[in-house]
């Protein structure tokens, strides 16, 4: 589509940010990093009416640590998520996912609220932070809720997000002192969104395992933690036969996607397990 055609606002503020979200009437996309909206403009497949920037609202790039978890705002970059301090003390698997990410590009200028909101199956964030038992915090018009990641994506490029909400801020629990995490993905061409991935946090004799990329939405397991190798392969199972959205593509077919999410699912409890 010719972008010159949308009516285009970069509010200051979030209060006037939702005023515009209203007064368009669901016609508005809301603009982080434009790393998936902006390319989406240019092909045609996004064609809203118009566009609010978030870019000037710096209240949504801060991290707090607020004793019990973090929050991140929405705009924090992937750059951020690698690097900054606190995050790798307070939760290390998602620095660890956000440094593999992409490229420099990429993580310089997507954010973390942008990838939860687009809801890319193959998106490392979501599937790291169901690990983690984040959630998220959304404001709209009649004030401000919070749900965990796990709800917030309902499939491939759909989230519980109304037209006239915004993602403010994800809150990541601090990561319990003998608790391990992990994350691994599987990609065929290093860059790109991983066909599927997986992230496990083993805390005492509990694990839980997400699983993103082999269906429209992560999938979510819970359990005791696996103590030898065959409770290790039903755990694996278990993933797999979880997996019964899984899709065919040009990446993978549903089959392949199944198997890889057995695959990493026993590997990424293993990892956690060993402290890795």
């Amino acid at each position: 589509m010719n972008v010159a055609d949308l009516d285009y606002a970069a509010p200051t503020t979030l209060d006037d940010a939702l005023d515009l979200l209203t007064r368009w009437d669901g016609r508005a996309r809301v603009l982080a990093g434009g790393m998936s909206l902006l390319p989406a403009l240019h092909l045609g497949t996004e064609t809203p009416g118009a566009v609010v920037s978030l870019g000037r609202i710096d209240q949504l790039t801060h991290i707090d640590d607020e004793g019990t978890h973090l929050r991140i705002g929405a705009r924090v970059t992937q750059r951020t998520l690698a690097t900054d301090a606190r995050i790798e003390a307070r939760c290390p698997v998602l620095a660890r996912a956000a440094r593999g990410l992409a490229d420099v590009q990429v993580r310089n200028r997507g954010t973390l609220g942008g990838s939860l909101a687009n809801a890319h199956p193959g998106a490392e964030a979501a599937t790291v932070l169901c690990a983690v038992g984040a959630d998220v915090v959304v404001r709209g018009p009649d004030g401000e809720r919070t749900l965990p990641v796990a709800d917030l994506v309902l499939g491939a490029g759909r989230t519980a997000l109304a037209p006239t909400e915004i993602l403010t801020a994800v809150l990541v629990p601090h990561q319990p002192v003998d608790a391990r995490a992990a994350y691994l993905r599987f990609s065929r061409i290093q860059g790109n969104y991983s066909t599927v991935n997986a992230a496990a946090l083993v805390d005492g004799e509990s694990v839980r395992v997400a699983i993103g990329g082999a269906t429209p939405r992560p999938v979510v397991l819970e359990g005791p933690v696996p103590r030898d190798d065959a409770a290790l392969a039903e755990l694996g199972t278990r993933a797999a036969a979880a997996c019964t959205a899984a899709y065919d593509d040009h990446m993978a077919t549903a089959a392949y996607r199944r198997a890889l999410a057995a695959t990493l699912t026993r590997r990424v409890v293993l990892a956690a397990h060993e402290g890795a």
